[in-house]
């Protein structure tokens, strides 16, 4: 991906108890040891590289315009793309950078993840979503409760009809440091908004 390619990190946390294992409860020791390691407290980042499709009914790209006035969390473009997923430690929580290569267009994409009470909050500029978080088929699954506007020291509810939708993601461990990542999201009015499908590898790893 010439000089945007994201560079590989050699450090792997070891798998550990932590917040997010607590929001899933006694389900999360059913994960592989992939997935639990793969979302263990970061000292180092970590590289994810791969390919994935990507679609958007004509609300879901007015939702990604408008996400671009506050920090780009989804991408503008549809159809295939490769992708690099880079994940390294914040002052704000875990940062999520991904890079989408549409052909010769890229696309740079960034939220920050964290904790706070019984939920895991994604924040792209002063747009959090809340998330709970769960084991289904033995896959990791983040589905939004609500979307919020954060500022003036205060959290301002977005009415759903104003969001993409529920939004759904799922993490399938596919063996050999190898996985699926699946994003969904369903609008009441507007049905199927977003829809991304990725096959991403551990840098390093054999394809």
């Amino acid at each position: 991906m010439g000089n945007l390619r994201l560079r590989a990190s050699p450090s792997h946390p070891p798998i550990a108890k932590h917040a997010l294992a607590d929001l899933v409860g006694p389900d999360w020791c059913s994960l592989s040891p992939a997935i639990q390691a793969r979302f263990a407290p970061r000292a180092a980042r970590a590289i994810y590289f791969g390919e994935g499709v990507f679609a958007a009914n004509w609300f879901g790209r007015l939702c990604a315009l408008a996400g671009a006035c506050f920090g780009r969390p989804l991408p503008l473009r549809t159809g295939h793309a490769s992708v690099d997923i880079e994940v390294a430690p914040g002052p704000g929580g875990e940062v999520w950078k991904r890079l989408y290569r549409f052909g010769p267009a890229a696309e740079v994409v960034a939220s920050t993840k964290h904790t706070a009470g019984a939920w895991l909050e994604e924040r792209a500029g002063p747009v959090v979503m809340r998330l709970r978080v769960f084991v289904a088929d033995r896959m990791l699954v983040f589905e939004s409760v609500d979307f919020r506007f954060r500022g003036l020291g205060r959290d301002w509810p977005i009415p759903a009809l104003f969001t993409p939708g529920r939004l759904r993601v799922t993490h399938e461990d596919r063996g050999e440091d190898q996985f699926i990542f699946t994003l969904e999201a369903r609008h009441p009015l507007f049905g199927v908004t977003l829809h991304q499908r990725c096959h991403m590898h551990v840098a390093g790893a054999a394809r």
